[in-house]
């Protein structure tokens, strides 16, 4: 056991290292040297190796800039999120988030924390058009690149329209830029966890490929055709544009249970009549039909509909009085006929034909189709109207209908209603108003991340005209408004933050050059609110964004706790604090190292008292 404190690690690590060591775990020896031996690795799992000559014919999807994308996921972060007290609602017990900042950083921030923890993802990313915005990612240093945008450092901005891109690669650029965000995203699904991204046909193609890739081809669920717009354009001789593509695709299919579309009753000839060439009977009895014909006494004989009426049929108020016979090119068995009338499905004879339709009963959970129509998930006017209803006017162009959103939603988590939902490309927010909207209609308490970029508005935009400055600024207004509307969305509040570099020092990367510092701290006075955040975070406390803040005195310091976490917010660090840690009893506690300074006796005597009482102690 080590006589020294454990220090908390500030950067998210290279996700490739665990990766590789789960590697090495399930196939020791492949990996000799850092090197991976292929031949052997294709014996342990009995598959041919691809030999390099055939390097260049092997299927897969390829672009200007893939490698550098790949490699950008072992760039590690020294990023953190610095809490937004005065754009938050209840902080410290709030359960939803909202961060503002680029999404590729605050992925990587999320890797430690919910891993394994987000039930569902919707994004609605740049389409590609030419028009919309689109990220350009500097790999060799994300943090540094997103400061310059966001205008913390310097003058240089990252705005750019796919249209203005002169180099020619714009389905490379956008490929680039959504592929180490799919793969991070892929990391915090749960098992069952799934994915949804709607995109239209510029990208849809490209996108569903990169997906093959990092999810599996057999994790593909569905290219759901949503219909977006009952009034297509007419301007075209060719065309008329009406539906954008929602792609799904789940963590690990054979952990995905049922998925529920709409609640409707659904009837039709085909489950009876498909692929029958032979004519059979089938008994029905009376509480397996509903009847559309008048009361009365119908006759056997063929109806002229290619079914035939075996007996006489009495119907009163709208049932048989006595079982009955009918035959015709049905499908189904006796057996499986009995089998589904008992799981709730109903045989529906409307009419003098006695053509029998089958239909499902309402409360029985169908999966949803293909096509999602307007009915179910409203169109793009909807979007226009529900900002209009909350703002006024409509700041935001082509926001998704919660109605959409909120029929996904409802797909993944009817029987989850405390799941967690992650939207890292918030834009005005539908995603947050569509779960927030769900959960009032079904009590439930999902909650939901959301992040974006502060993506400039634009001169002379109507979110301009309305006092928003950014995207990110719209998003956070439409969630308290929603808020506002419902006690339950106002009890679970909303956390704030934005991203930021570290509150300490970073270690100097010239090894040959010895740094001194008195203190860790990269400012002094720090704010404490963002240390806590940040030890939390790079700690990797489950749940850390989502989990309610205690805030404890501590012998004449203060400290916060996060479920078993203890975080000493003090630089004057003496034997009562230390007493008072003891008492409150954690698992871990955490002390900034600047409070030990010059105190080598207290550190020591905090160390032995932690290690007696069983509590880690660790320092940053």
């Amino acid at each position: 056991m080590s006589d020294q404190a454990d220090r908390v690690d500030l950067e998210i690590p290279d996700p490739t290292v665990a990766q590789r060591a789960a590697f090495q775990e399930l196939f020791p020896g492949v990996i000799v040297d850092d090197v991976i031996d292929a031949d052997k690795l294709g014996e342990l799992l009995g598959l041919d190796v691809a030999q390099a000559s055939d390097g260049r014919e092997r299927f897969g999807l390829s672009w200007a800039g893939k490698s550098d994308a790949i490699a950008s996921l072992r760039v590690p972060s020294r990023a953190t999120l610095v809490p937004d007290m005065e754009r938050s609602i209840s902080f410290d017990t709030a359960e939803n988030v909202f961060i503002e900042g680029d999404n590729l950083e605050v992925l990587k921030l999320l890797q430690k924390s919910y891993n394994d923890q987000v039930k569902m993802i919707y994004i609605d990313p740049p389409y590609n058009t030419g028009k919309d915005f689109v990220y350009v990612d500097d790999f060799r240093d994300p943090l540094q690149t997103y400061l310059l945008y966001s205008g913390q450092v310097g003058d240089d901005g990252n705005r750019l329209s796919a249209a203005s891109d002169a180099t020619g690669r714009r389905h490379s650029r956008w490929l680039s830029m959504m592929y180490p965000r799919l793969v991070l995203a892929r990391n915090l699904l749960t098992q069952d966890g799934v994915i949804f991204i709607s995109i239209d046909d510029n990208e849809v193609a490209q996108l569903r490929l990169m997906l093959d890739e990092i999810f599996g081809e057999e994790n593909f669920v569905e290219n759901y055709i949503w219909e977006s717009n009952f009034r297509p354009d007419n301007s075209s001789a060719v065309e008329r544009e009406n539906s954008q593509h929602v792609l799904c695709y789940c963590r690990n299919k054979t952990c995905l249970g049922r998925l529920v579309g709409a609640q409707k009753k659904s009837e039709g000839l085909p489950s009876l009549t498909k692929n029958s060439m032979g004519i059979t009977t089938i008994e029905l009895q009376p509480d397996w039909v509903d009847f559309g014909l008048q009361d009365g006494d119908y006759a056997p004989g063929d109806k002229g509909s290619g079914y035939t009426l075996e007996d006489t049929v009495s119907v009163r108020g709208g049932k048989a009085t006595a079982p009955f016979r009918l035959s015709g090119r049905i499908i189904w068995s006796q057996v499986y006929l009995a089998d589904q009338a008992a799981a709730g499905t109903r045989i529906i004879i409307k009419g003098r034909g006695f053509v029998p339709y089958s239909r499902k009963s309402e409360t029985a959970p169908l999966p949803p189709t293909s096509l999602i129509s307007r009915d179910d998930a409203g169109d793009v006017l909807a979007g226009n109207a529900e900002l209009r209803a909350l703002f006024g006017a409509v700041p935001f162009n082509h926001p998704k209908p919660t109605t959409l959103v909120k029929y996904l939603v409802h797909a993944v988590t009817y029987d989850d209603k405390q799941a967690l939902i992650l939207d890292f490309f918030a834009g005005s927010g539908s995603a947050a108003h569509a779960v927030s909207t769900l959960n009032a209609e079904d009590g439930g308490r999902r909650k939901t991340i959301s992040v974006n970029l502060p993506e400039p508005v634009g001169v002379g935009t109507t979110a301009e005209e309305m006092g928003f400055r950014y995207v990110s600024d719209i998003s956070i207004e439409r969630i308290k408004r929603v808020m506002q509307q419902d006690l339950l969305s106002q009890a679970q509040g909303l956390r704030v933050f934005d991203l930021s570099p570290s509150n300490f020092i970073e270690p100097s990367a010239d090894l040959s050059t010895l740094l001194l510092n008195d203190h860790t701290l990269a400012h002094v006075p720090p704010d404490w609110e963002a240390v806590v955040e940040e030890v939390l975070i790079k700690e990797g406390v489950p749940h850390v964004l989502d989990l309610p803040r205690y805030r404890l005195p501590m012998g004449g310091a203060d400290a916060v706790k996060v479920a078993d976490h203890l975080v000493v917010t003090s630089l004057d660090l003496n034997d009562a604090v230390i007493d008072a840690v003891i008492n409150a009893k954690p698992h871990v506690v955490v002390f900034c190292e600047d409070g030990f300074a010059g105190r080598d006796a207290v550190k020591a005597n905090a160390f032995w008292r932690c290690q007696q009482a069983g509590i880690t102690m660790k320092t940053v």
